[in-house]
């Protein structure tokens, strides 16, 4: 959706009138893409952080290998985090709303690229 709403508002500010008649830019087609990655992070990152959160500590590790203290369900100790809403609450408090962002750096660094990777290839071979 944001790629397509994207993709409109460029070709209305172009001054290109119907959808059918318009040539689509390779520039147009990349700042879509662009844009389309960067609101894919805004949502994702929040979600993937959880995600990995909640699944690190269900994952047993060594202590010299990461530096960090074990804390495996499958070792016998207690989770950190009790659900998503917990790990959410829990990441908010200790570490502020933005801490729910942490890794956006790496997410942009790997999404905006794929969101082009994929996008530009996908307009010209519906073509």
């Amino acid at each position: 959706g944001v790629f397509s709403n994207t993709q409109r508002f460029l070709s209305q500010y172009h001054g290109r009138e119907s959808e059918a008649s318009r040539s689509h830019t390779l520039s147009d087609l990349l700042l879509a893409s662009m844009v389309a990655g960067v609101v894919s992070v805004g949502l994702g990152t929040p979600v993937d952080l959880i995600k990995i959160r909640l699944q690190m500590q269900t994952q047993p590790f060594q202590e010299a290998n990461l530096g960090l203290k074990p804390r495996a369900v499958a070792l016998g100790v207690q989770p950190i985090y009790q659900g998503p809403v917990h790990c959410i609450a829990t990441i908010v408090r200790t570490e502020g709303l933005a801490g729910m962002y942490r890794g956006v750096g790496a997410m942009l660094l790997r999404d905006v690229p794929g969101y082009c990777l994929y996008f530009i290839p996908y307009v010209f071979l519906n073509e």
